[in-house]
């Protein structure tokens, strides 16, 4: 049978625990830098490097950029469609962007770009996966 003062160790330990995760708590959900590329197929991951990603300020606007490098002797051929986040990481409802295709072609490097749709967007994912 526990003792009063182990009792009260106890809680005073528990209290302490649940101070500090409430205290480290943010309400912005983040888009960690390695989530910026999502790859749907493991064999693609391992033969499409991410060498860069940015914004790029143009003449018509800004563009989301990522800069693959195709580390594989053989050609990929792969779809793409970027994704768009407000500045608390939440999805901006702009019309879905249909996927696209692309081939790089064997130790070479490729830009992939989208215009940015919106002046809310603050960060945004690259989703690859094999063509269907």
């Amino acid at each position: 049978m526990m003792c009063k003062n182990q009792i009260q160790i106890l809680m005073i330990a528990l209290a302490l625990v649940l101070a500090g995760c409430a205290g480290g708590q943010s309400t912005d959900l983040r888009i960690a830098p390695h989530q910026t590329v999502v790859f749907a197929d493991p064999e693609l991951a391992t033969s499409l490097w991410v060498k860069e990603t940015m914004v790029r300020r143009t003449s018509n606007g800004n563009q989301a950029c990522v800069w693959l490098e195709n580390t594989s002797s053989h050609p990929q051929t792969m779809q793409y469609r970027f994704s768009w986040y407000d500045s608390q990481g939440l999805q901006l409802s702009i019309s879905a962007a249909s996927w696209q295709s692309v081939t790089i072609p064997p130790h070479t490097q490729r830009d992939i770009h989208a215009p940015i749709p919106d002046i809310k967007v603050s960060q945004f994912r690259l989703a690859v996966m094999q063509p269907e």
